[in-house]
């Protein structure tokens, strides 16, 4: 989304509000896939959502999903009953298809494999489609897009579509890795996230980066935050230490491309 220069800061949220309501349907005695597709429609919609306000109403994609992450986690918490789903619940999930990412096949972590699946998918629409070259040419200059007869706003909406399908992704991935999850989930991850987008070499107002930066960005970021819960460092250390890599990233995108003005 950020490299069609659509930033999405709700994803934290829809990933929350995914999962509880995932965990909510598989309580109810539902077929997990009807779960499944629970948790990867709620993220359809949401993304849908942002794309319109953004599209149709003009409204700034930043402000726009700061919205919807506070109507995201207020959702998630209404559906579980407005006090968060009773402990007890986690971990009390076993169904083998809903739980499937709690497997190791051939020895590695089904969630691993899934997410390099989903890296490779997102490097091949990037790197070699019509698709991922429009996402460019709209992120980089819109209006230059929009002269070359592009469908700029309908390439918003795709976009902001497709972050809110992966936010749906990730949900029933925390919930079938922890047999349900809760809508507190995720709390504070848009700092994450967007710091592993732009350490990982996309630009803030798009146009810039690619999906194999992206993913290295992650992995280093992951191991920075791991290393330093390894090492015992208070959360409050660690969002200092995340806010300053976001600063610095941030100051040489700025550098680059001629920062704000």
């Amino acid at each position: 989304g950020l490299i069609s220069g659509a930033i999405d800061i709700s994803m934290g949220a829809t990933i929350a509000l995914s999962g509880s309501l995932g965990t909510e349907v598989m309580i109810s005695g539902r077929s997990p896939w009807v779960a499944i597709a629970a948790c990867l429609g709620i993220g359809l919609l949401v993304g849908l959502v942002n794309g319109l306000v953004v599209v149709k109403l003009r409204v700034n994609p930043l402000v726009a999903t700061l919205g919807m992450m506070g109507i995201a986690r207020g959702t998630g918490f209404l559906i579980e009953g407005g006090g968060g789903l009773r402990l007890e619940t986690l971990q009390g999930i076993d169904d083998p298809v809903f739980t499937v990412l709690q497997r190791r096949p051939f020895g590695v972590p089904a969630p691993v494999v899934l997410a390099l699946l989903v890296v490779a998918l997102g490097y091949l629409l990037l790197a070699h489609t019509r698709l991922g070259r429009h996402a460019y040419a709209v992120g980089g200059n819109p209006e230059s897009a929009r002269s070359a007869a592009l469908p700029v706003d309908g390439l918003r909406i795709f976009f902001l579509v497709l972050s809110g399908f992966c936010a749906g992704i990730g949900g029933w991935m925390m919930a079938s890795m922890l047999g349900g999850t809760q809508s507190t989930i995720g709390a504070g991850w848009e700092l994450t996230i967007i710091t592993a987008v732009i350490f990982g070499g996309v630009g803030l107002a798009g146009g810039t980066g690619s999906m194999v930066g992206t993913f290295l960005g992650t992995v280093i970021l992951g191991f920075m935050v791991n290393g330093m819960s390894l090492a015992g460092w208070p959360t409050y250390h660690q969002y200092i230490a995340q806010g300053l890599l976001l600063v610095v990233a941030l100051g040489v995108d700025a550098l680059r491309s001629g920062g704000y003005r």
